[in-house]
């Protein structure tokens, strides 16, 4: 014959259910991370103390000369292409493309579609030297100033000021 078999009590079901539900959940999740968000490539990278500069090449085919004592975190994709400078200096040489790259502190954000520039990040001051193209520099969303290649700028943290040392025209 036959055997019994008797319903699940209602604490069973509703242990049931919530299981069900939480697994719905967190699939419903896991699938709109890959789905809704778009490819993105984030790391954090930094370089080692002493006199060991880092290089890296991004995924989207730019590099990152990182200084001694240097930090970064970035984000590289499709959508995106930006770099925080978290501490020290890196030089950049970015490659073109329709998304703009930024590279950010906390006071300036430097965007370029492709160029070579410099970053220092001091206790005081940010400098920034440009080396080939054109950047555009936002100060704490309150101004900004393009630089040209040659050009140099420095960023009084304290005062708030940024000052903008362009090279005088060679007429030679």
């Amino acid at each position: 014959g036959y055997e019994a078999a008797t319903a699940p009590s209602s604490s069973n079901k509703t242990a049931i259910g919530w299981a069900l539900g939480g697994l719905a959940s967190a699939c419903a999740a896991v699938l709109a991370f890959f789905v809704l968000l778009p490819p993105t490539e984030i790391e954090f990278t930094n370089a080692t103390a002493g006199d060991i500069e880092r290089a890296i090449t991004l995924a989207d085919g730019s590099d990152v000369n990182l200084q001694p004592g240097s930090e970064i975190a970035y984000a590289i994709g499709d959508e995106q292409r930006e770099v925080q400078l978290l501490s020290g200096a890196a030089r950049f040489s970015v490659q073109s493309a329709e998304t703009p790259f930024t590279v950010a502190t906390e006071e300036i954000d430097i965007v370029v579609t492709g160029t070579e520039f410099t970053v220092t990040r001091g206790d005081t001051a940010i400098g920034i030297e440009l080396h080939e193209g054109e950047i555009e520099l936002s100060v704490l969303d309150e101004y900004q100033a393009t630089l040209s290649a040659g050009n140099r700028a420095i960023y009084d943290r304290r005062k708030r000021h940024l000052e903008v040392l362009r090279r005088p025209l060679n007429n030679g």
